[in-house]
C-alpha cells in the first residue's frame, strides 16, 4: 500500500506537473548538450547529423602575411591545424615551401593517418573565399552553413559549387598538342600522371576534369582508403620535382578529386552542391530547402523547452567572428564585384585566377617570378583598353592595373597588378609607304614587326630579340647594332595612341597644340609627349599603338664575330675600343655603321675564346674589312691576335635579322636569370688593372653569367639630340661611350633564399668594379633592363627628368592606379 504524500489535491498536481517540466527541461538539456557539436542552423531550425562526430579538423595553408584568427573562433566544432610555409613560431612547419597548399595537406594526412578526424576540411588561409558566388564570402561562414550530412554520407566534398575552370575536361593527356603546350604543367602532364600514381601509361586517363580547387571535404575513411604511402610518395614527388612551387600546386588542384578516389571526369550538380556549401538565399534557380528527412518530429512541449534552453547552449555555438572582413562585394579574391560586372561588361575576355588557361597567361619570361594577379584583360580594341581603364578608374586607387606588352620584363613588373590588361590580341600592323611610317599595336613583337617591315624593304633600329615586345623596348629606350646610325628606337617615333587613365583616348604627337599658345611643345599634352618617350611603361596612360618614322633597309650588311683568347687579351681589345671609340665617329673613331658589342664570358674555358666582339655592319665587306682594322691593328702591334673571326655579308636585311636573331617569329622562353646595367657619362676611364678586376669579378659569378660593353661614343646618333621634329624627351642616356649589361642565366630563385643572396652578391661585385673605375662617374642604369634590387632606381634610371616626371605622374595619375614596384608614384 501506497502512502500519501500528504499533499492536498491542487498541491499534487502542480508539483507533478513541475516535475514533468523540470524532467524534461533536464532531457531538453541533455539532447542539446549530447548534439552540441553537431548542429547546424540553419533558416531558424536546428539539424541533427546522423552520427556525433567527435572532432572535426580544419586544415589551413598559410604565408606570414595571412590572419587566421577566424580559424580558431571556430573551436570547439573545428579544431584548426595550421600549417606556415615560412616557418613561422607557433603553427606547424611543413618540409619544404613547395606546391602550395598541396605540401601542407599531404603533411596533415600523412602525419596524423593513423588518428583523423571524423571530418577534416583543407581550406586556404583567407578569411574570404571566392570559390562559390552566392552567399556569404566569409570562410568561416562556408563551414558553419555546411552539412555534413552530405560530406559523411559522399565521404568527398569540393568547397567550390561552379564548374569554370576544370570542367567539364580540363586536361586530354595524349592530345599531341600537349607536348608543344608552352605550359610546363601540360606539356609533361602524363609522365607527372604516371609518376603521382605510380601507373602505367596505360592507365593515365584520356580525359581528366574537376571543379580545380585547393578546397574540400574528406571523410577520415576516404582518405584512408587510399594508403598512407600513396600520400608519402605524392609528397615526395612535389619535393623533387623541378617546377616552381605554382605549377606543382596546379598539378595538385587538378589530381585532388582522383587522389581521394573521385573518377577521372568529376562535375557534380551545381545546384545539388550549393544545397551542401551554401544558404540558397541569393540563388533564385534552387528550390527552398526541405527540412532533413531523417530528424525524427519533436513534441511541441519537448520543442518549447529545446528553445527554453538553446540561448544558452548556442553561446557555445562558433559565430562568425565580429573582426572577420566578410564585404558584400567580394567575389574572385578581392576584387569588388562592382569591378568584376564592369569588366564583364567592356566587350574584353576577362580570366580570373580560378579561370582555366590562368596559368598560361601569367607566365613570365623570367621564370623565377610567379605574379598572381586577380584577373586578366585580354582586349582586342583601343575601346576596350579604354573601357577596362574606366572600370579599374572607378574604384578610385583601390585595385592597381598594369599593362603586358610582350611580357618580357625583367622583373614581371607588368603582371603585378591586380588588374592585368593582356595586349596579346592587338597585334595589327600597317605599312604607310608614302610618309615611310608604320604604325603598330601595343601587343607586337620585335621580329614579327622587323620581318613585316623587312619585306616591304624597310627597317627601324632595336634589339636582337624577337620575342621582345614594342611597348616596352619603345618607351624605354630601344637599343640594337644599327643604332649608332639610326638611333634609339625611341628617337623614332612620331605619334602615340594613349588611353589615359580617366578613359579617355588621346593621341600623342607634336601635332598637339595648344591654341592658346604658339610653342608647338607647350601644350596640354605636350608634357605626355615628352614624359612618355623615355618613361612611359604603365605610369602615365596605356600607350595603345606606336607610330615610327622607318629607315629604307639597307642591301648591304655584314654580320660578324671576332674572339679572341685569354683574359690578357681581352683587357686590351675594351682598351682599345675604349680609345677608338671616345674618338668622334665622324673622324679618328669608329664610323656610325659600325655596330657591336664585347662580351666577356664568365663560363670561359680554353680553347673557347675568352671574350668577343660582335654585332653588324651596314656596308660591304670591303667596307667592313676597311673599318675592322681600326681595331686589329693597334692589337695586332701588340701581338694580339683574333681566336676566331667569323663575317657574313648579306643583301636582303631580313636575311641578315634572320642570321643575327634566329627565327623573327619565334617567341621567348621562359628562363630564371637576373641582370644588371650602366651607362657610363662618356668617361669610364677604364685601364688595365680596373679591367682586369672586372674580369676577374665575373668569373665567380657562374659559368651562365656574361658581361657586355654596347658601343656607342661621340657622334654616334644615339648620342645626339632628339631630332627638332619630335622635340625633347625624358629619355636621357645619350652622353655614354658603354652601356654595360651584366647577365646570369640559370639564376636561383626565390625558394632558394641563400643561393640566390649569395648569386646577386656576387653580380653585384662585378657592377661594383666597373663603377670603380671611375668613382666619380655619373653611373646609370636601363630602364627598360629593370633591376629589382637596385638601389636608387629612379635617380639611375631617369637622372635630370626625374623631378618633372614625378609632377606629371601626380598630374595624368594622380590615384596611382597605374602602379608596379618601380613605378614614378613610389620614386
Amino acid at each position: 500500500m501506497v502512502q500519501s504524500l500528504g499533499l492536498p489535491m491542487c498541491s499534487r498536481s502542480l508539483y507533478t506537473w513541475c516535475f514533468t517540466m523540470f524532467c524534461l527541461g533536464l532531457l531538453a538539456l541533455l539532447y542539446v548538450r549530447l548534439l552540441r557539436d553537431d548542429l547546424i542552423l540553419v533558416l531558424g531550425r536546428v539539424e541533427k547529423h546522423p552520427a556525433r562526430r567527435k572532432h572535426n579538423a580544419l586544415v589551413l595553408a598559410k604565408t606570414s602575411s595571412e590572419d587566421v584568427t577566424w580559424a580558431y573562433a571556430l573551436k570547439p566544432h573545428w579544431k584548426p591545424y595550421i600549417y606556415t610555409s615560412d616557418k613561422e613560431p607557433g603553427y606547424r612547419p611543413i618540409p619544404a615551401n613547395k606546391a602550395r597548399e598541396g605540401m601542407a595537406y599531404l603533411t596533415h594526412i600523412i602525419e596524423h593517418y593513423d588518428y583523423l578526424a571524423d571530418v577534416t576540411a583543407f581550406m586556404h588561409a583567407s578569411a574570404t573565399q571566392w570559390h562559390n558566388d552566392v552567399g556569404d564570402t566569409a570562410s568561416s561562414a562556408l563551414l558553419q552553413k555546411l552539412s555534413l550530412d552530405a560530406v559523411n554520407k559522399a565521404g568527398y566534398a569540393n568547397l567550390r559549387c561552379e564548374h569554370r575552370p576544370g570542367c567539364p575536361v580540363a586536361v586530354r593527356p595524349f592530345d599531341p598538342a600537349m607536348e608543344s603546350n608552352h605550359n610546363v604543367v601540360y606539356r609533361n602532364f602524363t609522365s607527372i600522371y604516371m609518376d603521382m600514381f605510380s601507373v602505367p601509361r596505360e592507365q593515365v586517363p584520356t580525359e581528366i576534369g574537376g571543379v580545380c580547387c585547393g578546397q574540400f571535404v574528406l571523410t577520415r575513411d576516404r582518405i584512408r582508403e587510399r594508403p598512407r604511402d600513396d600520400y608519402v610518395r605524392m609528397r615526395d614527388w612535389a619535393l623533387a620535382t623541378d617546377m616552381d612551387t605554382f605549377a606543382a600546386g596546379s598539378v595538385f588542384e587538378m589530381l585532388w578529386h582522383i587522389i581521394f578516389l573521385e573518377q577521372p571526369v568529376s562535375c557534380p550538380d551545381v545546384q545539388q552542391c550549393y544545397l551542401h556549401t551554401a544558404t540558397p538565399l541569393h540563388y533564385p534557380d534552387l528550390p527552398p530547402r526541405k527540412p532533413a528527412k531523417d530528424i525524427a518530429p519533436v513534441p511541441v512541449i519537448f520543442t518549447a523547452a529545446v528553445l527554453f534552453m538553446l540561448p544558452n547552449q548556442l553561446a557555445a555555438l562558433p559565430q562568425n567572428p565580429g573582426n572577420i572582413s566578410t564585404p558584400a562585394t567580394a567575389n574572385h579574391g578581392v576584387l569588388p564585384r562592382s569591378l568584376e560586372s564592369c569588366l564583364g561588361a567592356t566587350g574584353a575576355s576577362v580570366v580570373y585566377a580560378t579561370d582555366a588557361g590562368y596559368s598560361n597567361l601569367t607566365v613570365a619570361d623570367n621564370s623565377n617570378y610567379h605574379p598572381h594577379p586577380q584577373a586578366v584583360v585580354i582586349p582586342n580594341s583601343t575601346e576596350q583598353v579604354a573601357a577596362t581603364v574606366r572600370c579599374v578608374a572607378a574604384e578610385q586607387g583601390r585595385v592597381t592595373l598594369t599593362t603586358r606588352g610582350g611580357g618580357h620584363g625583367y622583373a614581371a613588373y607588368s603582371l603585378s597588378g591586380q588588374v592585368v590588361i593582356d595586349s596579346s590580341q592587338m597585334t595589327d600592323i600597317v605599312l604607310d609607304e608614302s610618309a615611310q611610317e608604320v604604325t603598330v599595336q601595343m601587343g607586337q613583337k620585335l621580329g614579327p614587326l622587323a620581318l613585316a617591315m623587312g619585306r616591304a624593304g624597310y627597317a627601324l633600329p632595336h634589339g636582337t630579340c624577337p620575342g621582345v615586345g614594342v611597348a616596352g623596348h619603345s618607351l624605354g629606350g630601344g637599343w640594337g647594332f644599327t643604332s649608332r646610325e639610326w638611333g634609339w628606337l625611341v628617337d623614332r617615333l612620331v605619334s602615340l595612341e594613349l588611353v589615359d587613365v580617366t578613359g579617355r583616348i588621346r593621341t600623342i604627337s607634336p601635332k598637339a597644340t595648344n591654341p592658346n599658345t604658339t610653342s608647338t611643345y607647350d601644350t596640354n599634352d605636350g608634357d605626355l609627349w615628352w614624359a612618355l618617350r623615355g618613361a612611359g611603361s604603365n605610369n602615365f596612360g596605356i600607350v595603345t599603338s606606336f607610330t615610327y618614322r622607318m629607315q629604307p633597309a639597307p642591301t648591304a650588311i655584314v654580320n660578324y664575330n671576332i674572339g679572341f683568347a685569354s683574359q690578357s687579351d681581352c683587357v686590351q681589345v675594351l682598351l682599345t675600343l675604349q680609345e677608338i671609340g671616345s674618338h668622334p665617329a665622324t673622324s679618328a673613331g669608329f664610323p656610325t655603321s659600325l655596330g657591336g658589342e664585347l662580351i666577356i664570358d664568365g663560363g670561359y674555358q680554353p680553347p673557347k675564346a675568352y671574350c668577343s666582339f660582335t654585332g653588324q655592319y651596314l656596308g660591304d665587306s670591303a667596307a667592313y674589312n676597311e673599318t675592322i682594322q681600326r681595331l686589329l691593328s693597334p692589337l695586332a702591334r701588340q701581338s694580339i691576335q683574333p681566336l676566331t673571326t667569323t663575317s657574313s655579308f648579306y643583301t636582303n636585311w631580313v636575311s641578315a635579322l634572320t642570321n643575327l636573331m634566329g627565327d623573327l617569329d619565334s617567341p621567348s622562353v621562359p628562363q630564371p636569370y637576373y641582370a644588371k646595367s650602366l651607362f657610363d657619362d662618356g668617361h669610364p676611364n677604364y685601364t688595365s688593372a680596373s679591367i682586369s678586376r672586372i674580369f676577374s669579378a665575373i668569373q665567380p659569378a657562374g659559368p651562365d653569367a656574361f658581361i657586355s660593353f654596347d658601343l656607342n661614343g661621340p657622334d654616334a646618333t644615339t648620342t645626339l639630340p632628339p631630332d627638332d621634329s619630335v622635340g625633347p624627351m625624358a629619355f636621357n642616356h645619350r652622353n655614354n661611350l658603354f652601356m654595360s649589361q651584366i647577365y646570369a642565366w640559370d639564376f636561383p630563385g626565390f625558394t632558394n633564399a641563400s643561393a640566390r643572396e649569395t648569386a646577386v652578391d656576387r653580380l653585384s661585385d662585378v657592377a661594383d668594379a666597373v663603377r670603380q673605375a671611375a668613382p666619380k662617374g655619373g653611373w646609370q642604369a636601363y630602364q627598360n633592363y629593370i633591376d629589382p634590387y637596385l638601389q636608387n632606381w629612379a635617380e639611375r634610371y631617369y637622372g635630370d627628368a626625374l623631378d618633372r616626371l614625378k609632377e606629371i605622374k601626380k598630374k595624368w595619375d594622380p590615384l596611382n592606379i597605374l602602379d608596379f614596384p618601380q613605378g614614378l608614384g613610389r620614386a
